[in-house]
């Protein structure tokens, strides 16, 4: 084996590990970035702008973040006929929030639409009702039930 050919081999081997690496061979910094965070839905209480939240929302009867299906309790509040349900997430994804009946869309960054969910008439003030949002496992969301009188 010739030795000079040994020598250009490895300092090819060399050089092309350091491109493949993402250093920079003029001042040894990595040019590799620090990963961006991963983004996350608007808070749909926070979006006051919006005529679905409204400027005084009232006192949310859900209002919570998370990046699985949930269930949640809640109870009915005097004077509310029924709750509107918002749902934020991201990436963009398919829900459906049930109370008896369901509601379903699709979800993304920032509020598209809602949905009025009565309460059935036999449902007394302060009982507690179930409900439940099925959404794709780590699609971060934001569930905000609001009192609609």
């Amino acid at each position: 084996m010739d030795y000079p050919r040994v020598v250009s081999l490895v300092a090819l081997i060399a050089a092309l590990f350091v491109g493949v690496a993402g250093c920079d061979a003029g001042n040894g910094t990595s040019s590799t970035s620090a990963p961006s965070p991963s983004p996350s839905p608007n808070d749909p209480l926070a979006d006051q702008d919006n005529d679905l939240v409204g400027d005084e929302p009232g006192e949310p009867l859900v209002h919570q973040t998370g990046q699985e299906p949930t269930t949640v309790t809640i109870e009915r509040p005097e004077g509310a006929q029924a709750v509107r349900f918002i749902v934020t997430c991201v990436p963009e994804s398919y829900f459906t929030v049930t109370m008896g009946v369901w509601y379903s869309g699709y979800c993304g960054e920032s509020i598209r639409h809602s949905g009025d969910l009565p309460f059935e008439p036999e449902t007394a003030v302060g009982e507690q009702l179930e409900v439940t949002l099925d959404i794709s496992p780590g699609v971060t969301y934001w569930l905000l039930g609001l009192p609609v009188e």
